[in-house]
């Protein structure tokens, strides 16, 4: 039996969990993929970006994602 305030709760959507997956070290290599972009962009700091992000200094996630997305388009 669920509670009816949750039966009559609006819709709502989920958050994905970007910056823990870019923790997992299966992420390694395409996270290194995104070096490729040193040509419009300044490889030390994309270096620090998901340096911090992977300590868990800041929540990253979605820029990492919006920078794949751009290598995507380079």
């Amino acid at each position: 039996m669920l509670p009816k305030q949750l039966l009559k709760s609006p819709k709502s959507g989920f958050g994905i969990p970007l910056r823990e997956w870019f923790k997992d070290n299966k992420f390694v290599q395409p996270l290194n993929n995104l070096n490729k972009l040193n040509n419009i962009l300044d490889s030390r700091v994309i270096d620090k970006i998901i340096l911090d992000n992977k300590k868990g200094n800041y929540d990253y996630g979605n820029f990492i994602w919006s920078l794949f997305m751009l290598l995507k388009s380079y």
